[in-house]
């Protein structure tokens, strides 16, 4: 049994393959990136191409995506809804369930702190922008901290990305763990594949 966590990116989308045998292992774990100077139709082909063939190979009973985010600038929402919008198409075309999960929800399943904004002590939205590149720059950080540790195996397989690929593909891992953490805790969880069941 195989779960898919996503995590979509305007440029980067990372991916996780988790499989449930007799112990839970990491079997694939990276990151699609596409071209930011392609127009935007010819980037969602290439995203939907990539994610068909890991929903073939692999063919999981569930896609784990984290849901999306309002990005500012029109290209980036735009990208961010194109790539939300493949994954839901692909999954009802494979017939696999596909769970959303925001990023406080998962990194509260994971027991790790969401990263606040200081209490504003400027306006100035340079500061401001600053300040939550930063605390992103930390939430980033604690999620891989604690997936090297949970997937000793894992950081193998990203050896030879770049930074941005690295950062999506421990968040795709973070949001399929946070799946596999939940379902084998309870056996009935409403809304959300029981895993010992498929």
């Amino acid at each position: 049994m195989r779960i898919l966590g996503l995590d979509p990116g305007t440029a980067h989308c990372g991916f996780a393959v988790l499989e449930r045998a007799d112990v839970v292992r990491l079997r694939d774990l990276g990151c699609f990136r596409s071209d930011k100077d392609a127009r935007l139709r010819d980037r969602v082909d290439e995203l939907a191409g990539d994610l068909d063939e890991l929903l073939v190979v692999h063919e999981p009973i569930a896609v784990l995506v984290e849901a999306p985010a309002f990005p500012k600038g029109a290209l980036a929402a735009a990208m961010v809804w194109a790539a939300y919008a493949t994954i839901t198409g692909l999954c009802k075309a494979h017939k696999v369930e596909l769970i959303t999960r925001n990023p406080s929800e998962w990194r509260k399943l994971l027991g790790l702190l969401a990263e606040k904004l200081p209490p504003a002590k400027t306006t100035d939205p340079k500061v401001r922008a600053k300040l939550a590149r930063e605390a992103q720059a930390r939430r980033k950080a604690s999620t891989e901290a604690l997936m090297r540790t949970r997937w000793p195996g894992a950081a193998e397989l990203l050896e030879s990305a770049p930074a941005p690929t690295r950062e999506h593909a421990w968040d795709a891992l973070a949001i399929a763990t946070s799946w596999v953490d939940r379902a084998t805790e309870t056996t009935t969880n409403q809304g959300e594949l029981a895993w010992h069941e498929r």
